[in-house]
């Protein structure tokens, strides 16, 4: 795998989560960023083998007046991961003083996407015509980048989307099964037995959510879109 890290030493990369005298800004933005890259390059396995990696280090809040620190030690906060905006900590682990800071960091990850080649309204059901290839950064958004033809292709677009804007995963729905007011089959199933009617859409029917559905009689029931036609009614 290729990875490059801006401003990055690519001999730092044997450093381990415990380092030691850090007492500058430029000596803890450089202990940050040989982490991250560490910790990257050790999951490097789980994240798509051409992505060109690009580690953005900010700075402390220059209010801070901290003690003089043997053992500085950066660490993952709970509920964060190296992705996108996010920030990693850094804490005094020996016994002259005891610290807590956090440095914001910004993780850039480029690679090949889909790209919509132009403006593109709600609802639009995609085909090969609608998207190009180019690089983008996955971590951009927390959304997962989507490449599979069988992932997008035919599936409509949940909201309005930019020209240039990457497929992900949070754009794409399945297209109705079938539009609001279409008279639907009605099938109820238990051991042994099977019963079947018909009755009225009151929205459009998406395959396997639920769905109100209108009796001949006036009723209203609630089922699961099944198919382009069917609405299964729990027994």
């Amino acid at each position: 795998m290729n990875w490059i890290y801006k401003n990055t030493t690519l001999a730092a990369l044997g450093l381990y989560a415990c380092l030691s005298t850090a007492q500058t800004d430029n000596d803890w933005r450089a202990l940050t960023q040989s982490w991250i890259a560490s910790e990257l390059q050790s999951s490097k396995s789980k994240l798509p083998k051409n992505l060109r990696m690009d580690i953005q280090v900010g700075q402390l809040d220059t209010r801070l007046s901290l003690s003089p620190c043997e053992k500085v030690e950066p660490f993952l906060p709970a509920g964060t991961v190296l992705w996108g905006r996010s920030r990693i900590g850094l804490r005094c682990a020996s016994h002259d003083a005891r610290w807590q800071v956090f440095m914001p960091i910004t993780i850039k990850a480029y690679g090949p996407a889909l790209t919509v080649v132009r403006y593109l309204p709600a609802g639009t059901l995609l085909t090969s015509e609608h998207v190009q290839e180019a690089e983008v950064d996955w971590a951009a958004n927390a959304s997962p980048i989507v490449l599979a033809s069988q992932d997008w292709l035919g599936k409509s677009l949940s909201r309005n989307v930019s020209m240039g804007e990457a497929l992900r995963a949070s754009l794409l729905q399945s297209p109705p099964a079938f539009a609001a007011g279409t008279k639907v089959k009605l099938l109820l199933q238990a051991p042994g037995f099977e019963l079947a009617s018909e009755g009225q859409s009151l929205s459009p029917g998406k395959l396997g959510e639920p769905i109100r559905v209108r009796l001949d009689n006036g009723r209203i029931v609630t089922g699961k879109v099944v198919d382009e036609r069917t609405v299964w009614i729990p027994f």
